[in-house]
Parts: structure tokens; sequence; C-alpha cells
């Protein structure tokens, strides 16, 4: 096995083992464990980002179909990396952990 072939296949095994993690591990250790697979998946992207642009190349063999992919891309990225800023978080819905507070169902009254 070529030595790229070796880091890909211990970079996948980590990124597995980060994945399965995140639905054990609750708390700031969750958090910290999410950005590091995040960084792992961009580790990921560029060691095979020959690999991507030839399968883009030949899903999408017009340049005009590649700039329209590639624009709609950008724009859904954009969006899901900026959704936190956009989003309310649970407490400011009063959503809490478990839902609403009891007694407190301001939004379900109907006059």
């Amino acid at each position: 096995m070529k030595n790229k072939g070796k880091i890909n296949l211990v970079l996948d095994f980590v990124m597995f083992l980060a994945m399965l993690g995140l639905f054990f591990i609750k708390g700031e250790s969750h958090e910290t464990l999410a950005y590091s697979l995040g960084g792992l998946l961009i580790l990921h992207i560029v060691l095979h980002w020959q690999q991507i642009k030839v399968m883009y190349r030949q899903l999408l063999p017009e340049t005009s179909h590649r700039v329209v992919g590639g624009a709609v891309m950008a724009v859904l990225i954009a969006a899901i990396l900026t959704m936190p800023m956009y989003l309310p978080a649970a407490r400011e819905r009063n959503h809490g952990k478990h839902g609403p507070p009891p007694g407190n169902y301001e939004h379900f009254d109907r006059d």
C-alpha cells in the first residue's frame, strides 16, 4: 500500500471514530470533537482534491454547467456555515434541553 493510501486509511478510521464519539459524548467535549471532525473533513477534502475535480468534470462536462454547479455549491456552503448566526439557540426558543418549562405555553394561546 502506498504512503498516501495509508494516510487516507488512517484518516478515514479516525474520522469514523470521531463520528461514533459524537453519539456518546456530550457537553464541551462533544463540541470539541465536532470541531475536530470538521478539521479532519477539510483535510480529507484536501487530500482527495484531484479526485474530486476529475469526478466533478465527468459529472458536468460542459463548462457552463460546472460554473452554475459551483455557484450553487458556494451558496449552499455559505448558508450552512452562517446558519448559527440567523437561527436562535435552544435557550432563546425557551425549549432548553427537554422542551418548554411546565406551564409556559404562551405560544399555544389561541384567542
